[in-house]
């Protein structure tokens, strides 16, 4: 029987700490702002055991890296984290090691350029690769994308300036293993996510923030082939609105949909809502909606989904109030919720009130009311009732 892996985290620990964490010899390291001197540096690369090491903003130059890569002995390391490390001039040296278990690399924040990544591709095993905040243009998206060998299942970028050029070498250079793809703040524009949609590419994960998609671009992005196959779509912090549902509703993807986030899209209200209420949902599991208009109307219209495998709901800053929270307590798919969250609403304890009593109630084991009139007058869940036993996250929550 093979051994529980043994998980270490430190936050801003000193090398007698870290070198003290080495001694249970974990199978996953996760040293974030940590000292890191030389002999630290030393026995970290001589740790055999490890699994995963996330060396997270711990100071690394290219110098120190340099150090620990050149004497790295990581027969089963799967994932390697080095982000916030200006670490780029010591990747050929990485690259060199034999590193036969390694799947997962990223480099955010560490000063990549293309020559790079390109030193990277002796790694020929990378299946899942993060990146953000460094310089990037045509370049290093291509270097990424194309021609490296590496059976890439999942590209996570953020805060990099992709644009339409980094969409069009992504759509048209893409390894068909890409089956997710996580783009926060890469700034590409209604065009870029047009170029996507004419791609050959076939997703399982789609994630996108702080994008002006808008809702034409996201109308032709999921008719589109690489949408078809989706099973987690995230378009937040995107001006989509009620005409955004209403194109999702109309293609394939409800059926296959089982995370569906649109958060924070205030120009989504009851009339979308409505429309999402016309198909079924039978996988979806955890929807979002905070941020987005949905109030008492929204409400009524969302406890008349067929959301039959709903787990959580999330509602924050949705503009609920007690005759909203009363509508959703009415709804038949709450009997499968675990987790939902009204934070930010105006919610008082007669809506909660309302929610304890509701027959399909049981299920719920997480109650979030930060930031409602509930929370500030010290309200509390009736006892005696469906919702008796669930856990309330407050400001004060841990």
């Amino acid at each position: 029987m093979s051994e529980p892996p043994s998980v270490t985290n430190l936050v801003g620990g000193a090398a007698a700490a870290v070198e003290a964490a080495l001694d249970a010899r974990p199978t996953h390291l996760r040293l974030e702002r940590c000292k890191l001197g030389a002999r630290t540096l030393d026995r970290l690369a001589a740790a055999r055991a490890l699994e995963s090491l996330e060396l997270i903003s711990c100071g690394l130059s290219a110098t120190s890296a340099a150090r620990l890569f050149d004497a790295a002995d990581w027969p089963r390391l799967v994932t390697l984290d080095l982000r916030g490390n200006k670490v780029a001039g010591a990747l050929a040296q990485l690259a060199a090691r034999p590193l036969p278990a390694l799947r997962d690399l990223r480099l955010a924040f560490t000063g990549l350029r293309a020559a790079h990544i390109s030193s990277l591709h002796a790694l020929g095993t990378i299946e899942r690769w993060t990146s953000g905040a460094d310089a990037f243009g045509a370049p290093e998206i291509r270097a990424i994308v194309s021609d490296s060998g590496w059976p890439l299942v999942a590209i996570k970028s953020y805060r990099q300036p992709w644009g339409v050029g980094g969409f069009e070498i992504l759509a048209r250079d893409a390894p068909s293993s890409l089956r997710a793809l996580v783009l926060y703040e890469v700034k590409a524009g209604a065009r870029a996510f047009t170029a996507l949609a004419s791609s050959a590419l076939t997703l399982d994960e789609l994630r996108c923030r702080y994008d002006k998609i808008g809702s034409p671009a996201f109308a032709t992005l999921v008719e589109s082939p690489p949408a078809r196959t989706l099973t987690k779509l995230q378009i937040s912090q995107c001006p989509l609105d009620d005409a955004a549902i209403t194109a999702l509703v109309h293609t394939e993807l409800p059926e296959r949909l089982e995370d569906l986030d649109l958060s924070s899209s205030p120009s989504i209200g009851a009339r979308g809502l409505a429309a999402f209420g016309e198909r079924s949902w039978p996988r979806l599991r955890r929807l979002v909606l905070g941020g987005c208009s949905v109030h008492a109307h929204g409400a009524r219209a969302l406890a008349s989904a067929r959301l039959p495998a709903l787990e959580v709901l999330e509602l924050w800053n949705a503009g609920l109030d007690d005759d909203a929270v009363a509508a959703l307590a009415a709804a038949p798919w709450l009997a499968s919720v675990r987790v939902l969250s009204i934070s930010g609403g105006a919610v008082s304890q007669r809506g909660i009130d309302a929610l304890a009593r509701s027959p399909y109630a049981e299920r719920l084991e997480e109650l979030a009311v930060i930031g409602t009139p509930f929370e500030r007058d010290g309200g509390t869940i009736p006892k005696d009732t469906p919702l008796a036993h669930a856990r309330l996250r407050t400001s004060a929550s841990p």
